[in-house]
């Protein structure tokens, strides 16, 4: 699996190999006769490396082909709603040999993402620019366009492949050199505002607490004032019971004295008060 170089790392590099430290890998078509590395001689002194590669007289193989590539790792985040990524991909190459006619056209490709577009190098002055450190005056290939990118696993991370690739002929006992250099890739979608997306919904379960809290002193008030309403209403109804029943025995306890009084009183005015031993008689 293709190891990612982080985008902003990719900003920031040395446009060098990974060997070198810098976000880009290699392949050779044949591997021990194409040497490699990240240069800096006098036609690239403007940057901070060169990517380049050579082949020497002893070389044994009729063409070559040689592919610069990496792979950007980005945080998905400031783009979780897009589909598609526009972008500015740009590269400026340079080949030539000491038996090439100047000018010769060669196949080169590039890709930035899904995207591939097809170019024509033209072979540079090989003994200028060894000689001189001059005759590197082509402008670089630029593109923009939108492309798909790839995500991992948990969608936290947005991947994008860079490729650029050229094929060589090649003729007995003949140097070829072949570089790369300002080779940069820029996102030009606009990122979402994270950080402010951030602070939002950070800050959104605070205004929810206090809001809770406050709702609940106010909900405990109106339901401690409803408990005490209900407990009046309830004492009162007990004392109006229990006035209604003292009522109602004191009411009974008047009847019975009157109807009392009343037996005594007819027993005390009879004429003919029999003694239970009178035996009868008078």
């Amino acid at each position: 699996m293709l190891e990612s170089i982080p985008y902003d790392e990719f900003q920031t590099s040395n446009g060098g190999l990974t060997i070198d430290h810098g976000p880009w890998f290699i392949w050779r078509s044949y591997r021990t006769d194409i040497n490699c590395g990240s240069e800096r001689p006098l036609w690239c002194n403007d940057v901070p490396s060169c990517l380049s590669a050579w082949v020497f007289p002893s070389a044994s193989q009729s063409s070559y082909t040689v592919s610069f590539y990496t792979k950007l790792a980005f945080d998905l985040a400031p783009y979780r709603n897009y589909l598609l990524l526009g972008y500015e991909w740009e590269y400026l190459p340079w080949w030539g040999s000491s038996k090439s006619t100047v000018g010769m056209p060669l196949d080169i490709s590039s890709s930035a993402g899904d995207n591939v577009f097809a170019e024509t190098l033209r072979a540079g002055d090989w003994s200028q620019l060894f000689s001189t450190g001059e005759g590197w005056n082509y402008a670089p290939f630029k593109y923009k366009g939108t492309t798909n990118f790839t995500k991992n696993a948990a969608e936290t991370m947005g991947y994008i492949s860079l490729y650029i690739n050229i094929t060589f002929p090649r003729q007995e006992m003949e140097y070829i050199n072949y570089y790369v250099k300002a080779a940069s890739f820029k996102i030009t979608s606009t990122p979402a505002p994270v950080t402010s997306g951030t602070s939002d919904s950070s800050s959104r379960p605070n205004k929810l607490s206090v809001g809770s809290f406050v709702g609940g002193i106010i909900g405990a008030a109106i339901f401690s004032a409803l408990v005490i309403v209900a407990l009046l209403f309830y004492m009162k109804k007990r004392r109006q019971k229990e006035a209604n029943i003292r009522n109602q025995e004191m009411g009974e306890a008047g009847t019975n004295a009157v109807t009392n009084r009343s037996v005594v009183g007819d027993n005390a005015n009879s004429p003919n008060p029999v003694s239970p031993f009178d035996g009868g008689n008078a």
